[in-house]
């Protein structure tokens, strides 16, 4: 399984964004000047979106917004752990 990012943020700042979450997965980069096309093709309204696609590149799994059960249920699938004890998390945030 591979994980990526799409910042829809310059270099600098997704940077210190990962840097400050200890995000170690490749970031690509969705800009504004090329119109986001990434964005666009998978139909993004919210930031954060997320999406698990399958080795067939299906669509399995979306989630719009935060929302901290829902993450904690799709890493307890992979049996991965998101969160640690004491991390100051939001229940819910719209995106």
């Amino acid at each position: 399984m591979a994980v990526h990012g799409v910042s829809q943020d310059g270099p600098a700042s997704t940077g210190a964004f990962a840097k400050a979450f200890g995000l170690t997965f490749p970031m690509l980069f969705d800009r504004a000047d090329t119109r986001y096309p990434a964005s666009n093709a998978f139909g993004i309204t919210s930031v954060p979106s997320l999406f698990l696609v399958d080795r067939d590149r299906r669509i399995e799994w979306t989630l719009e917004g935060f929302a901290k059960k829902k993450l904690e249920e799709l890493g307890a699938a992979f049996d991965v752990p998101l969160f640690r004890a004491g991390d100051r998390m939001p229940e819910f945030k719209p995106g």
